[in-house]
């Protein structure tokens, strides 16, 4: 557990951020999907390639969704009764990733390795891994309500073992409970105008506390040290590429030499996403397919985006894009919703682990 005064520090984030968000108005992240009404098929198609669904209510829920540099968020409400997952393929789709969840209204029993004797019930938080097995089941047919953080392994672990989540939950009534769950209220009430750099350190904090909790050592403040910095580095790099996926010069011995890394460690810190090289390609074909979703003659666009992202000739570019995602560049006009930052949550998800989305 952390300790109160760490627990006073993370209420502060929590509040100043909100200033911060009220200042900022309507700076909305780069990724974001309003907050709407869904039903039933609606549902389905949210969790699509994250767990099955059952159990919806006859009352339209409401689901929104950020995505961020590094993790993301997704605030809902009226969830399905029940939701079911065997565990993600992470070698096939790619998103690692944890779930960090608070409850905001109605009580649900998890099953995250170990089923609950007792329903997570408001200001609860409790956290799943999405590449193991899981149920949620909500509880004395009540109205279910949840912000969820997602955060991927690499940015808990580097390449570090799988941490142990089984049974992990802490009650509105403990210190760690109240600090995380401060936080993500907070982000739940300002999902639909947040400002990016507020939602990186409010995430980074919520990720922070819960390696430090899940690790359970005595020298949790020098080892949360250690994670962040190295989470901090990974995160900086993952911008830089960022800036520069339109630059030839664009190489892992460029990005070793900036940051003053040995290319060993710097594949290392990739392995995850099949090193560092792959994880550009990976990037340059997920903003190519984000630019061929916007308006405008697709011709035109696909001749200047194989210049533009280092590709000889459009007949390499277009054989590069169908290996990636089984379909030629001109077809993804009447595919709009294989677009990342479309309405699944799975489209947020990919890109934070340097993957493309599943198709749908």
């Amino acid at each position: 557990m952390v300790n109160d005064t760490s627990s006073t520090f993370s209420l502060w984030i929590a509040e100043s951020a909100l200033t911060m968000a009220n200042v900022a108005g309507a700076a909305t992240g780069p990724r974001s999907r309003g907050n709407s009404d869904i039903e039933n098929a609606g549902w389905r198609r949210a969790f699509d390639g994250i767990c099955t669904v059952a159990g919806v209510s006859g009352e339209p829920g409401r689901f929104a969704t950020f995505g961020g540099q590094a993790m993301a968020l997704s605030v809902a409400a009226n969830l399905p009764g029940e939701r079911r997952a065997a565990g993600l393929d992470v070698g096939g789709v790619g998103v690692d990733c944890y779930c960090v969840t608070l409850v905001r209204s109605g009580a649900v029993h998890i099953d995250n390795g170990r089923p609950s004797t007792e329903p997570s019930r408001p200001g609860d938080v409790y956290l799943l891994d999405l590449a193991s097995p899981w149920a949620a089941r909500v509880a004395d047919q009540s109205e279910l309500g949840e912000v969820s953080l997602y955060v991927p392994r690499q940015r808990l672990m580097q390449s570090g073992p799988r941490l142990d989540v089984t049974g992990w939950k802490r009650t509105s009534d403990s210190g760690l409970g109240q600090a995380i769950g401060a936080i993500l209220e907070m982000l739940g009430r300002q999902v639909e105008c947040l400002d990016s750099t507020v939602f990186s350190a409010c995430a980074g904090a919520i990720a922070d506390m819960a390696l430090a909790d899940l690790r359970k050592t005595a020298s949790i403040v020098p080892r949360v040290h250690g994670a962040v910095e190295q989470g901090t580095k990974l995160d900086r790099i993952r911008r830089f590429i960022d800036r520069h996926l339109h630059s030839d010069a664009l190489t892992p011995d460029l990005i070793a030499g900036d940051f003053a890394l040995s290319r060993a460690v710097l594949y290392r810190m990739f392995e995850p996403w099949g090193g560092v090289t792959t994880y550009i390609r990976n990037q340059r074909m997920a903003r190519v397919l984000h630019e061929l979703g916007a308006p405008g003659p697709s011709r035109h666009r696909i001749s200047t985006l194989a210049r533009r992202y280092g590709y000889k000739n459009a007949a390499a570019f277009t054989r590069a894009f169908r290996e990636t995602y089984g379909f030629a560049p001109r077809e993804v006009a009447s595919r709009p919703r294989a677009i990342p930052g479309g309405d699944r949550l799975i489209d947020f998800l990919a890109p934070l682990c340097g993957r493309v989305p599943p198709p749908t």
